[in-house]
């Protein structure tokens, strides 16, 4: 049983595959994600099909208005309403679904060539359901630009009791010509099919959401947004097929001897590639840039987050791929030695802190930061019942000299 097989749910289902006149271009697997989208809601989600009101290629704004409203008052427990299709920013950073006659569009017009998503969100806020979800599968449907300097995202407003806002991606959708789905409709389908091994036994909203945005990532391709009112992303939308598969099969016990393969905050070492797992294509990225900079000038650099795994992908990713594979097109580069340089104490100011002394001394005590004598030093002074630093110099410090940046500050 899911929360979307009640008699008082309601789902639209809106998709612009076919423009007119050429204005926007048609995009011929936006029709096949909404055929496949309506069958697995229907088959997979357990939602009655008299409850699906699906809309291919609205004419205008005012039919997908039109839509809109219908499902908004029918709706009792759940509102689900899902676009694919066109996403169009105005110069000040409004959102707006295009319709099958939107081209581009005019200042002072928008409201009449496609729908906002201003609108969208006032119907479905004045719905009387429980729950309230909004998908977009469009351009910018996670974030709009201001001006060109402010950003903000599209769903910037606070949410509303129950409300859950998902959105495919923050600047540009992916929808392949050789695909048969749009990118993220497609992964969502697969999702529902195929469910997510690392899940619980029900897909809720918040399940599905990381579990999209993890496949999308390991993918490189767009990410979803999403903002949740209340507990909306509780809402139960699928099981899991993946969870009755997993359970259906016997646990094995580790040996005894075995070593737990996860080092917790410790960065994975070399020694340790052989259970470094879910990097291997940013492994393959970096092994195949290192060679590309091979020879040229100035340093390869990775760059990312704090705790996002670049010590583990550099130590167990790309210095492991080197002692087995080596650097492609470069013959005999396997045997190749590596150096670590690790950051530390340097004369441009990055310095170890000492510890406060535990008995201080009545005028002051130095610290050596550096092994030869006369050399950088720093000093705890007294005053009073406080303990302050003084300044660093080149000099060793004198406990007679007592300047004015010496003292504690009030």
């Amino acid at each position: 049983m899911t929360d979307l097989d009640g008699a008082g749910v309601r789902v639209l289902l809106i998709a612009t595959a076919t423009h007119q006149d050429g204005g926007l271009p048609s995009v011929p697997s936006v029709a096949d994600s909404f055929r496949d989208l309506r069958t697995a809601l229907v088959q997979r989600c357990g939602v009655h099909p008299d409850h699906v009101t699906a809309v291919l290629d609205p004419a205008d704004a005012q039919s997908m208005a039109l839509a809109v409203a219908e499902a908004t008052r029918r709706a009792d427990t759940v509102l689900l309403v899902y676009f694919i299709g066109h996403g169009l920013l105005t110069p000040g950073g409004d959102l707006y679904l295009a319709a099958g006659n939107t081209a581009e569009l005019t200042p002072g017009m928008a409201e009449h060539q496609a729908y906002s998503f201003a609108a969208l969100r006032e119907a479905v806020l004045a719905s009387r359901a429980a729950s309230k979800v909004v998908v977009l599968d469009c351009c910018f449907s996670g974030r709009a630009s201001l001006g060109g300097t402010s950003l903000v995202t599209a769903f910037n407003a606070a949410p509303g009791n129950g409300m859950y806002l998902l959105g495919s991606a923050e600047l540009l959708a992916r929808a392949p010509e050789d695909a048969e789905h749009t990118t993220f409709t497609g992964a969502f389908l697969e999702l529902l099919e195929h469910g997510d091994a690392e899940g619980q036994q029900s897909l809720t909203l918040d399940a599905a959401y990381y579990a999209l945005d993890r496949r999308l990532r390991e993918r490189q391709q767009p990410v979803p947004r999403r903002v949740s009112g209340d507990l909306s992303g509780n809402l139960v939308i699928a099981p899991n097929p993946a969870f009755r598969t997993r359970a259906s099969t016997p646990e094995r016990q580790p040996p005894a001897d075995s070593v737990c393969p996860y080092p917790g905050l410790t960065p994975f070492t070399v020694d340790r590639a052989d259970v470094f797992a879910g990097r291997t294509t940013m492994t393959e990225r970096l092994v195949k840039a290192t060679a590309a900079a091979f020879g040229g000038p100035g340093p390869l650099i990775l760059v990312g987050a704090s705790g996002s795994g670049k010590t583990s992908l550099l130590n167990a990713g790309l210095l492991a791929g080197l002692r087995t594979g080596g650097l492609p097109g470069l013959p005999g580069s396997t045997g190749w030695p590596s150096r670590r340089l690790t950051p530390a104490g340097t004369r441009s100011g990055i310095w170890p802190t000492p510890s406060r002394p535990s008995r201080p001394t009545p005028r002051s005590r130095c610290w050596r930061t550096a092994t030869r004598p006369n050399s950088w030093t720093r000093c705890w002074t007294t005053r009073g019942n406080g303990w302050s630093w003084s300044s660093i110099s080149w000099r060793s410090c004198s406990p007679s000299v007592r300047t004015r940046r010496n003292r504690r500050r009030s």
